[in-house]
């Protein structure tokens, strides 16, 4: 798999963070460890998310004449996951019809657009239980899931854990 060179911005924003790893651990403070840590998890924050714009790119479609539309459906969704997304109100901002976006997303992707957003959520879920202490209800909220268990309910399908079991083994 080859990767187009990064935008200025992510690449500013890449090199920084690992001149913050190094600073860090030629620092002389008995818990510079904890530093370390905090600025290499969020270099991997931004490797993935720039490795998911890379994917976005290059979505390999059924059809290229979809390409550009399926590209803006999920670019619109991975920038607006925390609100109420719902199959209606996607339809209303692309103009489309409930059932023609659903069949175009299904038919392009493999995957349905609520299964999407749910993945997306659970991904910020993710990232957000190795930086936070917030409880799972606000993590759910913020996130955009309608309660704990249904955060639970997919993080659990994709990641094969509890959001508390992820917490607890990686933090």
């Amino acid at each position: 798999m080859t990767f187009k060179q990064p935008d200025e911005e992510i690449g500013t924003l890449l090199k920084k963070q690992i001149l913050l790893v190094d600073q860090y651990y030629k620092l002389q403070k008995p818990n510079k460890g904890l530093l370390i840590y905090s600025a290499l998890y969020h270099l991997i924050y931004l490797l993935d998310e720039y490795l998911s714009v890379e994917k976005k790119d290059q979505l390999e479609l059924k059809s290229e004449k979809n390409k550009r539309r399926i590209t803006s459906i999920v670019n619109y969704i991975d920038n607006n996951y925390q609100e109420d997304l719902t199959i209606e109100h996607l339809s209303e901002v692309f103009q489309l019809s409930k059932g023609y976006i659903s069949k175009l997303f299904k038919d392009n992707l493999d995957i349905t657009i609520k299964t999407y957003i749910s993945q997306v959520r659970a991904k910020q879920v993710k990232q957000a239980l190795l930086t936070s202490d917030l409880p799972l209800i606000d993590l759910s909220m913020m996130y955009g899931f309608p309660n704990v268990k249904s955060m639970t309910k997919v993080f659990k399908e994709l990641y094969h854990c509890t959001p508390h079991q992820y917490r607890l083994k990686y933090r």
